[in-house]
């Protein structure tokens, strides 16, 4: 009939005693099930059937059935902006030009006759140069190659806690209490992670650490 944040109110033709405790099934129009514990508060007899009232055993439950009754908003992924060349190659300067640097000034010192050569200095950037560019260049690629492993659209089964519900859908994201599967028509849903299958709670779990 009615549900809040603390509990939810139903037709039963059950007899149930104050303080016992239930179990809720609602299923989703994708076929996968949601099971909540509440405890009965009170029941009154009606015309056609009695009403019950029963509070959450757990506090995430309303979100829970929230989550099997509507369609949930997709949520707003950070866009990761590759990383620049230009940034790297400065950054692999910063770190080996000053070392040179200091090097060439303390040999001066030293040997104040000594005169520098200012071409072999000019080498010497120019390789560590080429080398920090080189070196970006790697390190993008393979940035690139590991966000089309973590973003590449995988579509796959999925089996609920109880093992009867399946469908097929993409993983779209996932945290530690939920995950956000996109149908093959485009319409998304956001499940709670515990109930799917210990299989597919493995895979989320993979999929969530390879993007981080």
């Amino acid at each position: 009939h009615n549900l809040s944040s603390g509990g939810i109110c139903f037709s039963s033709d059950t007899q149930y005693e104050v303080g016992e405790s239930v179990q809720i099934t609602i299923e989703d129009s994708d076929g996968l099930s949601c099971m909540v514990e509440a405890s009965i508060c009170w029941q009154v007899d009606g015309p056609d059937g009695s009403i019950a009232g029963c509070q959450f055993a757990l506090s995430d439950s309303y979100a829970d059935v929230c989550a099997c009754l509507t369609e949930q908003p997709s949520p707003t992924l950070p866009y990761a902006e590759p990383t620049s060349k230009l940034v790297l190659t400065a950054a692999v300067m910063a770190m080996f030009v000053p070392p040179m640097m200091t090097l060439m000034l303390q040999a001066n010192k030293v040997s104040p006759e000594a005169t520098p050569a200012p071409v072999v200095v000019a080498e010497a950037l120019e390789t560590v140069a080429v080398e920090s560019l080189d070196m970006a260049v790697v390190s993008e690629q393979e940035a690139t190659a590991q966000e089309k492993v973590v973003a590449k659209p995988q579509l796959r089964e999925w089996v609920d806690n109880t093992g009867k519900h399946r469908t097929q859908a993409t993983l779209v994201d996932a945290t530690s209490e939920y995950v956000l599967l996109q149908k093959p028509n485009g319409r998304q849903k956001k499940i709670p992670l515990r109930r799917l299958s210990e299989a597919d709670q493995a895979f989320a779990r993979e999929w969530q650490s390879r993007r981080e």
